[in-house]
């Protein structure tokens, strides 16, 4: 009788130690939780945590449950289910706990939320060394790097701390690599310059010479081309004009034949006559450039007119 008092105290007592246990650990997870909450974290997965943790360490309401399994095992389709929570029952019944109460789950929810702490005030640190890195970076082609970054963002955002590490250290590889290649491009740039500067003394003479014959083609090309110019300026003046005075004999046919009255005849002429004053006066000014260039060009002054 003495042995079985003495289980029975030591049971008693390892369910109060675990007992208080939990609940000192549900205080530090609440605590955690809330300094996550301060500082901006997301939460929403540390939030159901703490929620399982609650039920875990009160238990559920077992005549509820007693009532609900009742309930349910007069259903064919409720039978397993409630057979779940009478084991349940029975289960707590037989540890002196409520249903629903895990002791050891809120220590392990616990440790998962202390973890999950340190990793993202961690990943914190980390995201926020990589971007003033990749901030103070010039002149380097980034788009691989900032997709690498934007991906370690995302999963910040979701609560994947755990892959933050990971996907830090490949934007900085991204980077560093980047960083190579724009250093590269720039040595090569570096090395065209030098080694045209180099063509340039040793051939300067020759570069000279090419200069020389581009530029004076250049300047045919220019003196040649504003002939051409001029010629289809005075071209198409000259059709207009036409088209003018075919205006003017039309208006006339149709102010003899009566087809128009006096006031509309008179208005349609005098628009014609304004008309053929200006093209008369482009047309003698583009005339009289085409003169002047023609005397400067070669090749346009042999092509027929």
């Amino acid at each position: 009788m003495k042995v079985v008092l003495l289980i029975l105290l030591l049971s008693t007592l390892v369910v109060a130690a675990s007992s208080e246990d939990a609940r000192e650990a549900y205080l530090n997870a609440t605590v955690h939780v809330e300094q996550m909450k301060r500082a901006g974290f997301p939460h929403g997965l540390m939030d159901g945590l703490l929620q399982d943790m609650e039920i875990a360490l009160k238990g559920k309401n077992a005549s509820k449950l007693l009532q609900t399994a009742l309930i349910l095992n007069q259903t064919e389709e409720g039978i397993l289910r409630a057979q779940e929570y009478f084991a349940e029952l029975e289960s707590a019944r037989l540890q002196g706990l409520q249903p629903g109460q895990n002791f050891s789950m809120v220590i392990h929810y616990a440790q998962l939320i202390a973890y999950k702490r340190e990793q993202a005030f961690e990943a914190r640190d980390e995201l926020k060394r990589v971007e003033e890195i990749i901030a103070g970076a010039e002149n380097i082609n980034l788009s691989r790097v900032n997709e690498l970054l934007q991906e370690a963002q995302d999963s910040f955002a979701s609560e994947k701390y755990e892959l933050i590490p990971g996907l830090v250290n490949q934007t900085e590889v991204a980077l560093e690599d980047a960083k190579v290649a724009a250093a590269r491009n720039r040595a090569l740039a570096r090395l065209a310059r030098r080694n045209l500067l180099s063509f340039v003394e040793d051939n300067w003479l020759s570069v000279l010479v090419v200069l020389l014959i581009f530029s004076v083609l250049g300047l045919w090309g220019f003196v040649e081309g504003r002939v051409f110019y001029a010629a289809k300026k005075v071209r198409v003046l000259e059709s207009e004009l036409a088209a003018a005075h075919e205006g003017l004999l039309q208006a006339q046919k149709e102010y003899y034949s009566g087809e128009s009255g006096r006031s509309t005849y008179g208005a349609r002429t005098e628009k014609v006559h304004e008309k053929q004053r200006a093209i008369s006066s482009q047309l003698h000014a583009w005339r009289e450039l085409h003169a002047k260039y023609l005397k400067t060009a070669v090749i346009a002054r042999f092509r027929p007119k």
